[in-house]
């Protein structure tokens, strides 16, 4: 991917080159200039796998083992985004060139081993299926936690079907399981994080004489504590069917309470402030020189955010279908789907937090530590309704599908406000007090939110109407047409006292061809 773009700057700005921590004078930048960046990517991907199946009786009943394994390796050998860091695409662009081919790789290895056991009791039938399937990711620096370390993903179905009578076939079944989800490679292997303060502004009218001196600081932003994110789900199903007519409910659970998020420290970084008044402008025949300057050291104390395991998910839900017969008259299946879904995200980690409050002009020179589980609960209830009508003679198949969502709505968890410590600009932790609340500076660390903060916000109901017509063409070729959003039902609603318009999204169709030899 190349990118070129126009930059027009409408105020003076600088960058550095610097690449490693130390001083360094910076590089003001033209007005006007063209900047070039280029990402080059060569992505390799490799997998190899084994699988074994092996069936015997047990008793009346059948035993079926499963086995098998994958390794996969995913290397990128590009050379990463490559620009010429004097013109960078944006004034405020602070990443450094970095190769792709310089991240290591990731080797996600998995065995698994599964039993499924089917046990007739008379007319009933019991199906037990047990399995595990162990993950570990090979090839890490031994600073990581997860390195040589192998995680355990559980699971057990138990499905119980009763005789069929009369056309009716009825099962219930529970499932509980686990999933280790691996780290990507971004979130495994970052960038340097890099840091220009500025240290002397010196903008003459005279270009020669202008001099910017900037104090980088560099550092490594991996978080060798990442672990997988662990999910836990159990869920109980019921499915009955009726001469061809099936119906199926399931109600599930969900927890995380390891989900990836970014986490929050701070750093309180030291510089110099040079005084552009120690400098003479009227002697000047060359830019100042540092060392007749005077200066004050200053402390720059921001918040920073890495890759962790911050974030407790909670997931409940029913999820239903319906498919019925095909009705002969008019040739067409009724299917009926969808689900109630309800999500709750909130942390489970500590927060930095820098305020943006301005006093005199000067960035607020604390920063504040919250406890508060704050988070987000989300609600969403949707059906899709799909027509599916077949005319065998001439080959066609109509396919008219309504998506329906009833409401969807969100809410904010409730949260104090308030810091259980605050940081001072050299770096020195505080507990934050009651009389802190009243401090000329401190106070402004403490977060207020307005009522409206912990209302609900739900979101009425709206429908999009699709449609898709498929031709078979000789015993080859498929050719189909589809309309996305033929029809949108998206009605005004009433929110908080005021009407909320909603425009109808624009419809899209395409064309479809498919071979099969």
């Amino acid at each position: 991917m190349s990118e070129t773009k126009s930059v027009s700057l409408n105020r003076p700005a600088a960058i550095t080159t610097q690449k490693e921590t130390g001083e360094s004078d910076g590089l003001y930048l033209p007005y006007n200039y063209v900047a070039q960046m280029v990402i080059d990517g060569k992505p390799l991907y490799a997998t190899a796998s084994a699988r074994a199946k092996m069936a015997f009786p047990v008793g009346p009943g059948k035993n079926v083992l499963n086995l098998g394994g994958e390794w996969n390796y995913q290397k990128n050998l590009g050379e990463g985004p490559v620009f010429d860091r004097t013109r960078p695409i944006s004034e405020s662009f602070s990443t450094r060139p970095r190769r792709f081919k310089d991240i290591p790789g990731l080797q996600p290895l998995a065995l698994y081993a599964e039993d499924v056991l089917s046990l007739p009791l008379k007319k009933h039938r019991l199906i037990l299926t047990a399995g595990v399937r162990l993950q570990s990711l090979l090839g890490l620096n031994p600073q990581y936690k997860m390195r040589g370390k192998v995680y355990a993903d559980p699971r057990l179905d138990l499905q119980w079907k009763l005789p069929t009578a009369k056309g009716w076939n009825v099962s219930f079944s529970g499932g509980w399981g686990q999933i280790s989800r691996m780290p990507t490679t971004a979130q495994l292997f970052p960038d340097f994080m890099y840091v220009d303060l500025i240290q002397l502004n010196y903008y003459h009218a005279n270009p020669d004489y202008r001099r910017i001196n900037m104090m980088t600081y560099k550092w490594d932003n991996t978080n060798y504590g990442l672990e997988p994110a662990r999910n836990m789900k159990w869920e109980v199903r019921a499915d009955v069917s009726y001469k061809n007519n099936r119906l199926s409910v399931t109600y599930f659970r969900e927890r995380m309470d390891n989900a990836f998020d970014a986490l929050t420290y701070y750093r309180s970084l030291l510089y110099k402030l040079y005084d552009p008044a120690s400098v003479d402008a009227a002697t000047l025949t060359a830019p100042p020189d540092l060392s007749a300057m005077t200066y004050a050291d200053a402390y720059n104390l921001s918040v920073y955010t890495s890759f962790g395991n911050g974030l407790r998910v909670k997931k409940e839900g029913v999820e239903f279908q319906f498919a019925s017969k095909r009705i002969e008259a008019i040739k067409t299946r009724i299917t009926v789907n969808g689900a109630w879904i309800k999500t709750i995200y909130s942390a489970n980690q500590p927060k930095y937090k820098a305020s943006s409050i301005l006093l005199n002009n000067k960035q607020l020179s604390y920063v504040g530590l919250y406890e508060d589980e704050n988070g987000t609960e989300s609600q969403a209830f949707n059906t899709n309704f799909v027509f599916d009508t077949y005319l065998q003679r001439l080959g066609l198949t109509f396919s008219t599908s309504l998506q329906c969502t009833w409401f969807t709505s969100r809410r904010n968890l409730w949260t104090s406000g308030i810091p259980v410590l605050y940081v001072d600009q050299s770096g020195e932790a505080h507990p934050f007090r009651e009389e802190d609340k009243t401090d000329v500076q401190l106070q402004h660390l403490v977060e207020t939110y307005s009522p409206l903060y912990l209302e609900r916000t739900t979101i009425p109901f709206y429908m999009d109407v699709n449609l898709k017509a498929t031709k078979r063409i000789g015993k080859y070729l498929n050719l189909a047409f589809y309309v996305n959003r033929l029809l949108g039902i998206y009605p005004n609603y009433i929110q908080r006292g005021v009407l909320q318009r909603r425009a109808t999204p624009s419809p899209y169709f395409g064309m479809e061809l498919k071979l099969i030899f």
